[in-house]
C-alpha cells in the first residue's frame, strides 16, 4: 500500500553542511551532496487521536454544525470516552520493531434509544518499508541575507585572489541494516 509522508533527517557535524552555513547563496560555486536512505534506521510514533480529532473539529466546525450532527455526536463520544481505556504514550518505535498500535476505531450502538459506546482495537504491528522513492528534498539553511549587489562585489573581489576553504576529517558511519535494541547514533564529534 503506497503511503506518502514527510520525513525529517537531521544531519550535522559534516563538512558539507558547515559549508552551506559558512558560504551561503552559492557564493563560491554549488555545494552538492549525494545520499542514500536506509529505511531500517527510521522511527515512528502513532498520532494522538484526540489531538488529531480536535484539529479536524476546528477545521470543519461550521460544516459539522450545519450538516454533520451525527458526526458531531460521535466526536463528542470520542472526547468523553477515550481516556477511560487508552493512554497515549508519545513513544517512538524503530521501523522493523513491534509496536502496539490502534488498528480499528468503531462506535457500537448499545440501546435502541441511541446510547453508543466507543470501541477500539489495539494490536501488535510491525511497520516496514519495502520500496521507497524520494519525491522531494527540502532543507532549512541559515544565510546572511546578503543582497545581490553585495554578492556581486564579493565574487569580483575573489575572482583573482586565492580563497581557502578550511576542511576537517569526515568519518562515515553506516546505519544498522535491521532493527536494533541499542538505538541509532546520529552525531559524532570529531576533534
Amino acid at each position: 500500500m503506497p503511503i506518502r509522508f514527510r520525513l525529517s533527517v537531521p544531519l550535522d557535524d559534516i563538512l558539507v553542511f558547515s559549508g552551506f552555513t559558512g558560504y551561503p547563496n552559492s557564493l563560491f560555486g554549488d555545494l552538492k551532496i549525494k545520499f542514500k536512505i536506509n529505511p531500517n534506521a527510521f522511527v515512528f510514533a502513532q498520532v494522538n487521536p484526540i489531538i488529531s480529532l480536535a484539529k479536524y473539529y476546528v477545521k470543519n466546525k461550521t460544516d459539522l454544525m450545519v450538516n454533520g450532527l451525527d458526526k458531531l455526536k460521535n466526536i463528542d463520544l470520542l472526547f468523553r470516552n477515550w481516556s477511560l481505556g487508552y493512554q497515549y504514550t508519545k513513544q517512538f518505535t524503530q521501523i522493523g520493531c513491534t509496536a502496539d498500535l490502534i488498528t480499528k476505531i468503531s462506535i457500537e450502538q448499545i440501546t435502541d434509544s441511541g446510547l453508543k459506546n466507543l470501541m477500539y482495537s489495539i494490536s501488535p504491528v510491525i511497520l516496514s518499508i519495502k520500496n521507497y522513492v524520494v519525491a522531494e528534498v527540502t532543507a532549512n539553511m541559515s544565510g546572511y541575507k546578503a543582497i545581490d549587489d553585495c554578492l556581486l562585489r564579493i565574487r569580483e573581489f575573489y575572482a583573482n585572489r586565492p580563497f581557502v576553504i578550511p576542511s576537517q576529517r569526515v568519518e562515515a558511519w553506516s546505519f544498522p541494516t535491521s532493527a536494533t535494541t541499542t538505538g541509532i547514533r546520529t552525531l559524532q564529534n570529531i576533534p
